[in-house]
């Protein structure tokens, strides 16, 4: 029995925007649909645009840590 693929939409957020190229390039043949934000506050505004499977966020952004971004992101 083959299980099927599951190709999951992720979101990368991360304040250095060469960490966030790194790992689309990285992960560009195992995932096909990426987000990048800049911000936590970007972020915010794309999950509530697109439907986002995963949130890969950086711990210390400028502005906002990524615990509280999650805890955004969970309460949304």
């Amino acid at each position: 029995m083959q299980v099927p693929a599951f190709n999951p939409t992720v979101l990368f957020v991360d304040d250095d925007p060469l960490v966030a190229d790194g790992l689309r390039r990285a992960l560009r043949h195992e995932i096909t649909i990426f987000h990048c934000a800049e911000s936590a506050q970007e972020a915010l505004n794309i999950l509530r645009i697109h439907s986002i499977d995963v949130v890969v966020s950086d711990h210390l952004m400028a502005g906002e840590t990524g615990i509280n971004f999650l805890r955004h992101v969970r309460k949304e």
